[in-house]
């Protein structure tokens, strides 16, 4: 069983679920990142914040305790001192309640604008705490503010305000968010991999086991889905669709197992069948039909058996169409009688026929048979429109012509035996009524007219006897091992006084290779007696009748030959009939010499004997040239 095995082209569903997979990740981490950062920015700007208040709150206090301290405090060099100095430190801004700037720590007061509309200092003058993040015109950058407002005391500073440049605070956020967009740049891309390996891992099976079933419907039932080590949802598919194929490869090998018994025994049927549907179309004929009735192999598309052909096309004789027609004609009546009249019209139904075909080797005797069958039917669900017509042709000319023969043997042996018997009591009833004293000679010459006609039917009813035996159904012949010299000699003490008593001249020949052979005694001695009877019984005075034998490996021959008046060509398969008898061919004309007439069964029983012993018998005779009438018998299987 051969597995499908996906190609390395990936599929429509490898890249649904790939791209699928990857988009689903990739927008999960990009929302996640994104969330983080904002929230991770919107901390530390809290944070940075709440330092600065932290610093301006502290610092507020450090003012507070300067000034109570000393009332003559520079709070220029105090700012610059606290915000530690240089442009990246912490701006320290002291602001006087009329906005006045009495210290910067990152610029001289005197070049600088009243801060009183400044918002963080509204703010925190207002609520006592203000924090923005704007543009400083003073420092030409953005800067992080956040004020507070003093405490009532000694100090003329109102508001502290303490300052960071922006950049410095969105630095952190900033390699944050390098650093987490770094971090979902390699979790996509390891997202990616992870939903590239389990696309391939999701679609290679279910990429198997579409291919297979692509297979199993182009009908390559040799495809099988593989199952691996595998126990999940999609190895139970990849299971049921083997076992499913399995199932319809046992279907499909059931139907095809069917379909060949069905077409040898169609091919093998002596009977010629043909099957026709109600609308007269062929749907089979089978090849003993074909030769019944004479039909040329067909062609595509009614190859092999005629299928949609129409019956006029394929059966000739009216009479065969007539009978596989009778359906659709009596439908076709059924219907008119039911849509005119209502009422039942009906033929009568043709069962058996016996049929007559003309043939250049003699009439054809046909026995056919039809019967309706009901085939399943071509449009489901429609009752009736699956009856179809069955006619099996049966040839009975053999059959016919041995019923002919029987009669023939019964007339012909009625003539026989009544010819005899009639002429015996004839000269019976002579006899009785002769004086015997005075009638010697008459009584004399019917006494023998009853012996010649007692000898023959005594001659008739022994052959008639072993004709019947080698006609016998269950008659055996088994071989036996005899000898050639035996044989011969056998035949020659049986035959050649009766040669010489006619003047004939009795010869025979062995030629051998050895000695041994195997044949049944009994039909061997039918076949030599009566060929050797017939050859004396049709040869002239002064005639030679000539036994020869030959013996090879393989068979033995005997061949009895005369050289009497031969036999007409047109006689020679006619004399092994029973009872046929060419006397006046076999006599010759003008020969004023008694003959001894026949029984006509001898070549009869010669050539059913030589059917017993499996062998062959050939005759050869020509009118005046005698005749020559050769048996091999096989001594292997030939």
């Amino acid at each position: 069983m051969s597995r499908v095995r996906p190609t390395s082209k990936s599929g429509r569903f490898f890249w649904k679920l790939f791209i699928g997979t990857a988009a689903l990740v990739a927008i999960v981490v990009s929302a996640s990142i994104s969330l983080i950062l904002k929230e991770f920015g919107r901390i530390h700007q809290g944070e940075v914040f709440e330092n600065l208040l932290t610093q301006a709150r502290l610092i507020n206090r450090i003012v507070t305790r300067e000034a109570s301290a000393d009332a003559g405090v520079d709070y220029q060099t105090l700012a610059q001192e606290l915000g530690g100095g240089g442009e990246r430190g912490v701006r320290v801004t002291l602001i006087d309640a009329e906005g006045g700037v009495l210290g910067d720590s990152q610029a001289e007061p005197a070049g600088l604008d009243s801060h009183a509309n400044r918002p963080e200092v509204l703010e925190a003058l207002a609520q006592g705490v203000g924090q923005r993040t704007r543009w400083s015109h003073t420092l030409s950058r953005e800067m992080v503010y956040s004020a507070v407002r003093t405490d009532e005391g000694p100090s003329p500073v109102a508001v502290v305000r303490v300052a960071v440049p922006a950049e410095a605070v969105r630095a952190i956020p900033q390699a944050a968010r390098t650093v987490g967009w770094w971090i979902a740049v390699i979790a996509i891309v390891a997202a990616l991999a992870l939903a590239w390996g389990l696309a391939r891992l999701w679609s290679t099976p279910i990429r198997r086991i579409t291919l297979t079933a692509r297979s199993l419907s182009r009908g390559h039932l040799s495809a099988r889905a593989h199952v691996g080590s595998f126990t999940d949802e999609l190895a139970d598919v990849a299971q049921s669709l083997n076992d499913l194929r399995d199932h319809q490869a046992a279907q499909l090998e059931t139907i095809d197992r069917q379909r060949r018994t069905l077409e040898v025994l169609m091919r093998q049927l002596g009977e010629g069948v043909i099957v026709a549907s109600k609308t007269g179309r062929i749907i089979l004929i089978n090849e003993a039909g074909r030769r019944l009735l004479e039909l040329p192999q067909p062609k595509p598309p009614y190859a092999p058996h005629f299928a949609g052909m129409s019956v006029e096309q394929c059966v000739r004789q009216l009479d065969l169409q007539r009978m596989l027609l009778e359906l659709k004609v009596r439908g076709a009546a059924v219907r008119s009688a039911d849509a005119n009249t209502g009422g039942a019209a009906t033929a009568p139904p043709v069962v058996e026929k016996r049929v007559e075909l003309a043939r250049a080797a003699g009439p054809l005797s046909i026995l056919a048979h039809v019967s309706e069958i009901q085939l399943p039917p071509e449009t489901p669900g429609v009752e009736g429109n699956g009856v179809a017509r069955l006619m099996v042709l049966t040839d009975i000319t053999e059959l016919t012509r041995t019923v002919q023969v029987k009669a023939d043997f019964v007339a012909n042996a009625s003539h026989e035996l009544r010819t005899p018997l009639s002429a015996m009591r004839a000269a019976i009833e002579t006899i009785s009524e002769a004086d015997p004293e005075r009638d010697a000679a008459t009584v004399r010459r019917c006494i023998g007219i009853v012996e010649r006609h007692a000898s023959r039917l005594e001659e008739l009813v022994a052959d008639l006897l072993d004709l019947s035996k080698l006609e016998a159904p269950g008659a055996r012949f088994e071989p036996r091992t005899l000898s050639l010299r035996e044989t011969i000699r056998d035949l020659t003490q049986r035959f050649e006084s009766r040669a010489a008593s006619v003047n004939v001249a009795w010869k025979t020949s062995v030629t051998r290779v050895e000695d041994d052979f195997r044949a049944n005694p009994y039909l061997l001695r039918l076949v030599l007696d009566n060929l050797s009877d017939n050859a004396i019984k049709f040869t002239p005075s002064g005639g030679v009748v000539t036994v020869c034998v030959e013996r090879d490996a393989e068979a033995v021959t005997f061949t009895v030959q005369d050289t009497g008046c031969g036999i007409p060509a047109a006689f020679h398969q006619r004399v092994f009939e029973r009872f046929f008898q060419v006397e006046r061919s076999r006599t010759g004309t003008g020969s004023s010499q008694p003959v001894r007439r026949g029984t006509g069964l001898g070549l009869s029983i010669v050539r059913h004997a030589v059917l017993g012993l499996k062998g062959k018998i050939k005759l050869q005779s020509e009118p005046g040239d005698g005749t020559r009438v050769t048996v091999r018998i096989p001594q292997t299987a030939e």
